[in-house]
């Protein structure tokens, strides 16, 4: 079974998130995925060291899942990471027409809406 990368805002920091993306992270929980969690290691580390881990991450994946809120631009960034190692992106938001045209065109993204439960289950079964 592949591993698949999960992105977006990080869980374990202070702030409260948008009930619909702790809504997804529950599916993806129930879905046994790894979510993203702070981790006080790479919290402190350097910016290239963190890039490089987390790009190490995507790399060693088979298939990316990322929450795009447009407010937290990890989520986008790392999409970008994502699409640019040839994996393929599953990209859950909100509202399909908050995500920017040029985040949308990346290749090998799909945007769907975040309870669109049958879209994630299909993407697992087709990346897992």
């Amino acid at each position: 079974m592949a591993e698949i990368y999960v992105g977006g805002p990080v869980l374990g920091r202070e702030g409260e998130l948008p009930e619909w993306v702790r809504d997804a992270y529950g599916q993806l929980a129930r879905a046994g995925l790894r979510l993203p969690y702070a981790e006080p290691e790479l919290e402190r580390s350097r910016p290239q060291a963190f890039f490089q881990q987390i790009l190490t991450r995507i790399r060693e994946s088979g298939a990316a899942i990322v929450i795009f809120t447009g407010g937290d631009v990890s989520g986008a960034i790392e999409a970008t990471m994502a699409s640019s190692q040839n994996k393929p992106v599953l990209l859950m938001t909100e509202n399909q027409r908050s995500v920017p045209r040029l985040l949308i065109g990346l290749p090998l993204l799909r945007v769907v809406e975040a309870n669109d439960q049958e879209a994630v289950l299909t993407f697992l079964r087709e990346y897992r």
